[in-house]
């Protein structure tokens, strides 16, 4: 075996079926041996108990929503607040024939406090509901008009784990 660039040792690793105490070589920036003895290495990580681990790659992804944005108001490329009223402003003027107008995309960290305000959307797009998701999917932004279209109101309940 060639010479690991890493060593952690002293760390429980978790693998996909359990967590097991032992030492996690790294080459090349993958995982390369898990063991007990697995020899010298450029450097040596002490994890000291803690939990190490890997570099999970997250595979969970909205396709069907993705590709069903690409077919309405995209927001992803707006890096400020103004980005995002201008695109929202023109979309809507360019499409007049939608009876509402949606999209996806938007940053939380384009809001000050994180979440858009539905009287900002009202001032975008005061003549039909509007509807638009957050780049993550774990959050909306909608217009009076399309909670009214809803049935909601500041008298309707969050739902669990949620908030309107």
């Amino acid at each position: 075996m060639s010479k690991l660039d890493t060593i952690i040792r002293g760390g429980r690793v978790a693998t996909a079926s359990d967590t097991v105490a032992c030492d996690v070589g790294i080459r090349d920036g993958r995982i390369a041996a898990l063991g007990d003895d697995l020899g010298g290495a450029d450097e040596v990580i002490d994890a000291r108990g803690r939990l190490v681990l890997p570099g999970w790659r997250d595979s969970h992804a909205h396709p069907l929503e993705s590709g069903l944005g690409l077919l309405a108001c995209d927001l992803s490329e707006a890096t400020t607040l103004a980005q995002l009223e201008d695109t929202i402003r023109k979309y809507a003027a360019e499409h007049p024939e939608r009876p509402w107008v949606s999209g996806a995309g938007w940053a939380l960290p384009i809001f000050p406090e994180g979440h858009p305000k539905k009287e900002l959307l009202d001032a975008l797009v005061p003549d039909r509901p509007a509807y638009f998701e957050s780049a993550d999917a774990h959050s909306a932004w909608a217009n009076s008009k399309a909670l009214a279209a809803a049935g909601l109101d500041r008298n309707t309940p969050d739902p669990p784990r949620g908030r309107i």
